[in-house]
């Protein structure tokens, strides 16, 4: 039986100027994020993007969970089974990352069911522990299945931010 050291213990075990947990972090705030966004007119086939939310500088995504609802607002699944990605778009000196956030299945399960959807870190743009390092816009690119007008998706994001 072996023991495994976290990151950030790691990291606190053993301080240098380059590698120091960021304090801030530790005792960070968690906060929510809620968006939604509909579809109009005839485009609405896959490589539709629909732009959402901006994360803030210094956030770091923890859950995204995205649910299809009516125009009401009330959740809804979809007419045609619409999948896709999740992702931040290109910052002032980050490239985008489309499915940083997570991919999600179809939008046209019975009874509208939330997907709980984790980060995928990349090592690059996200890695799971690092804050954004710049406002970054989130965006919902679809793979799959066509939208139909008046009916969307609900995207809420979970994220730790320093204190």
């Amino acid at each position: 039986m072996g023991v495994f050291i976290s990151t950030n213990q790691a990291l606190s075990a053993n301080p240098t100027g380059q590698n120091r947990v960021n304090s801030a972090l530790l005792n960070g705030k968690i906060r929510v994020i809620r968006d939604q966004c509909f579809w109009s007119g005839t485009d609405v086939g896959p490589g539709s993007t629909m732009l959402m939310c901006t994360l803030p500088r210094g956030a770091v995504p923890l859950l995204t969970i995205i649910q299809p609802i009516a125009s009401n607002g009330v959740p809804t699944p979809t007419t045609n089974a619409v999948t896709g990605t999740v992702g931040l778009m290109a910052g002032a000196t980050e490239s985008a990352a489309p499915a940083i956030l997570g991919t999600f299945t179809s939008l046209a399960a019975a009874n509208a069911p939330a997907q709980l959807l984790s980060p995928a870190p990349d090592g690059t743009v996200y890695n799971g522990i690092t804050p954004l390092r710049e406002p970054r816009q989130v965006f919902i690119t679809q793979t799959s299945g066509n939208g139909v007008a008046g009916q969307g998706v609900s995207l809420t994001i979970i994220y730790g931010m320093p204190d």
